[in-house]
């Protein structure tokens, strides 16, 4: 039941996801002490290369929040999060409660897309004005990141699933659209970007008819675009002319800077506050960033560099093994295994491995890894991942 409440609260209420992200931990945790045969079976049910892939970023990263400590538990909540993992391993378990856990993100994810668009329709005349976003119930920026890993999710099901009701279909094409829809009404250049290479990857696997229609479709609905999102997608080729693109330009000049003050085991926010300070007076930028953006420099909008800046060049080295050797792996070992027919393997598998691939792209723009929503939603995908790769083992 906390399972089903958690996977309702991914688009729905950052409160509802701390409360029962946190209660699904304190109840594992209650169980581990109770019984100790719930960690046996936690070893049964754990892919082992993305525990320890997963064990060794995490406690790497809590080993350099340690060493530059400073009452900061927001950073240190995020890090406990990844735990959550274990709980959804060990509470959803069968193929029943997975399609229970999904139901409840779809539900969650179709009744965000339907606030959205009534939040836009009641302030479309705010929305017309250039840097508008839609205020939504997570950070709008996470929120267009979670929106396509649904549209993600959504497309995969209609490519590999096989229906049995034109009804089904005809409400899964339609909430395609609308959150399609949704993305684009959103202005997030990310979500745009990360979503496109996502489908690509869908479309291959399906076969080079579905290649070839993806550019048609795509070269049509850039055709038709409002001319304001075609602007901000413009600004991918000339960076220099847009504010949003000039100001991560800044933030990842800062982020070098601070990786080289301190390489090994990064800086704390308050320092490497001070250090971009002086730094961007130095550099003449103070005064832009600070009427654009504001005077805290701590998010650097790039995921791979904040690791580094702010948790040193380990913790940044094994992030970057975690997701790029040992995930992929993982889903290599998947790709190579010789399965019967089974959709719902299929499924899941193409699923989560388009969804990464988002992710991943979204991270050279955003920081993903220490953001609640974000978090919790990366847990998903490894914890999907797992379950296929325990499953396969019995297909």
């Amino acid at each position: 039941l906390v399972s089903i409440i958690f996977g309702l609260s991914i688009f729905t209420s950052k409160a509802l996801q701390n409360l029962s992200g946190s209660l699904l931990l304190f109840i594992l945790f209650l169980l581990i002490i109770l019984d100790f045969s719930v960690i046996k079976k936690l070893i049964i049910f754990c892919s082992a290369r993305l525990t320890i892939g997963m064990l060794v970023f995490v406690f790497l990263t809590l080993f350099s929040f340690c060493i530059n400590y400073e009452n900061n538990f927001s950073t240190l909540r995020d890090l406990i999060r990844y735990f959550t993992f274990f709980s959804l391993v060990y509470f959803i378990d069968t193929d029943e409660k997975i399609n229970f856990f999904l139901f409840s993100l779809l539900t969650s994810g179709i009744l965000s897309i339907l606030e959205t668009l009534i939040i836009f329709t009641v302030n479309f005349n705010e929305w017309k004005k250039p840097y508008y976003r839609i205020p939504t119930s997570v950070d709008s920026l996470a929120h267009a990141g979670i929106i396509s890993i649904l549209v993600i999710f959504m497309f995969s099901y209609i490519f590999f699933i096989k229906f049995n009701s034109n009804k089904k279909l005809f409400f899964i094409i339609l909430f395609i659209f609308l959150g399609i829809f949704t993305l684009i009404i959103n202005k997030s250049k990310t979500a745009y970007v990360s979503l496109i290479p996502a489908i690509l990857y869908l479309c291959i696997k399906m076969g080079w008819k579905e290649v070839f229609n993806f550019f048609i479709v795509l070269l049509f609905t850039l055709k038709y675009i409002p001319l304001s999102i075609k602007k901000r997608l413009l600004y991918l080729l000339s960076p220099h002319s847009e504010p949003s693109s000039i100001l991560r330009m800044y933030f990842w000049d800062g982020a070098i800077k601070s990786i080289k003050e301190s390489p090994y085991f990064g800086l704390s926010d308050t320092t490497r506050q001070l250090l971009l300070e002086n730094y961007y007076k130095q550099k003449g930028v103070i005064d832009y960033i600070n009427k654009m953006y504001g005077s805290k420099f701590s998010d650097i909008h790039n995921t791979y560099l904040q690791q580094w800046a702010q948790y040193g060049v380990f913790a940044f080295l094994a992030y970057i093994i975690f997701c790029f050797i040992v995930i992929p792996y993982e889903i290599y070992i998947l790709d190579k295994s010789k399965v019967k027919k089974d959709d719902f393997f299929y499924f899941i598998k193409y699923s989560v491995s388009a969804s990464l691939i988002s992710y991943f792209i979204s991270g050279i723009s955003e920081t993903t890894h220490l953001k609640q929503v974000m978090v919790y939603v990366f847990i998903i995908l490894l914890f999907l991942l797992n379950y296929v790769s325990i499953r396969r083992e019995n297909i």
